[in-house]
């Protein structure tokens, strides 16, 4: 079911200059957060496709921000690949998304219902497809090097530090000390059935610091980081299957390196689902970790510190635990920020983290060996 009809989706289009009759609207279901829409627009005869997305004000509170946070990186990044002369033209058109103005030049309109959140378009990338689950190590290596890429082209954003849209939000001893308050408050009473599994989160608190501390340490600096790279995020070509663009920049901030890396480990090294029940089904992809550690570092190995590419294995287990810690948070309060398809899916998210995050202690030394061997 569409959240908008064809007429309130061409008058959102009149906002932004840009008349058609709209000819189809297909619903994205992939994210946890936003409603995303996939529209074909049809203007003097041609037919081409955007993609029109409202922004969940009730997680984002200040879409001001993140836009102009993204639209700052989306330009630089085109203005890197413009000045780049290996830079191809196609890798121009299609190397980073390009937001559509209002008529008085903002990225954005808010949402008719007055709700808060607010509408914002962009041209469709074609002939790439954003995949969920990576089924060849090829697609792990091309993940990585984009979101290594991703860093590459804005390592010298200029205007100092993005707008923190979500503040804290890897801040992983804070994530622990949300899930503490979350089962102090015990809001839905579900504390005593999640014990064990809270216990054993907690039992992994001090080490899971390890990147703050290395960080106060001045082990290595802030960057501008996407903060969500999951397969998901990158458009692969359909043609030559290699990465074209990263999307989804609503949580693109300044923030650590490792967080990313660390997200990539998580979504791609385990073959399971998210929130998977069969536990024999969670595993570490040895040879999914490799490519990952191979495209991130072909993309920065002239960027990151010694010590972030030491800690690029630790990195996947603390993202790991950290989403977990998340997930039971989200569960003890009432499943308020993530969404669900079901009253149990984020407890289970939280034990299929914590699942894949014991087979990762488990395969540390060989993770730490794959690192020492590509670098």
């Amino acid at each position: 079911m569409n959240v908008i009809s064809e007429k309130q989706a061409a008058e959102l289009f009149g906002e932004f200059n840009v008349a058609g009759e709209v000819v189809g609207i297909e619903m994205w279901t992939g994210g946890h957060i936003n409603q995303t829409l996939l529209v074909q627009l049809k203007t003097q005869g041609e037919l081409r496709r955007y993609v029109l997305q409202k922004v969940n004000s009730n997680v984002f509170h200040h879409p001001d921000k993140l836009m102009d946070n993204a639209i700052r990186v989306s330009e630089h990044a085109v203005y890197r690949l413009l000045n780049d002369p290996a830079t191809t033209k196609a890798d121009i058109e299609r190397g980073s998304l390009r937001f559509l103005l209002t008529a008085t030049g903002k990225p954005y309109v808010p949402d008719p219902a007055k709700s808060g959140d607010v509408w914002r378009i962009y041209p469709c990338i074609e002939n790439a497809e954003a995949k969920m689950v990576a089924t060849q190590t090829d697609e792990a290596y091309e993940a990585a090097r984009a979101f290594g890429n991703f860093q590459h082209l804005l390592s010298d954003l200029p205007g100092g530090r993005l707008h923190d849209t979500i503040p804290n939000f890897h801040n992983t001893p804070m994530r622990f000390t949300q899930l503490t308050d979350a089962a102090h408050q015990d809001l839905k009473g579900r504390k005593k059935a999640v014990r064990d599994t809270f216990d054993t989160y907690l039992r992994r608190r001090e080490e899971a610091g390890i990147l703050q501390r290395e960080f106060d340490l001045g082990a290595f600096p802030e960057r501008t980081v996407h903060n969500d790279s999951k397969l998901s995020n990158v458009l692969i070509d359909t043609a030559t299957h290699k990465a074209v663009c990263v999307i989804d920049l609503d949580t693109t901030m300044t923030g650590y390196a490792l967080h990313d890396f660390g997200d990539l480990v998580r979504s791609i090294c385990n073959p399971a689902d998210e929130a998977e029940t069969d536990i024999d089904k969670i595993q570490v992809r040895l040879p999914y970790f490799e490519a990952l550690v191979r495209g991130y570092l072909d993309a920065t190995r002239t960027v990151l510190t010694k010590r972030e590419v030491e800690l690029l294995p630790m990195a996947g287990w603390v993202i790991t635990l950290e989403t977990g810690v998340r997930f039971l948070a989200d569960y003890l309060n009432g499943d308020v920020y993530f969404r669900i398809k079901y009253p149990e899916q984020n407890l289970h998210r939280a034990l299929s983290q914590l699942a894949f995050a014991q087979r990762l202690e488990e395969a540390m030394g060989d993770l730490n060996a794959i690192v020492a061997q590509v670098f």
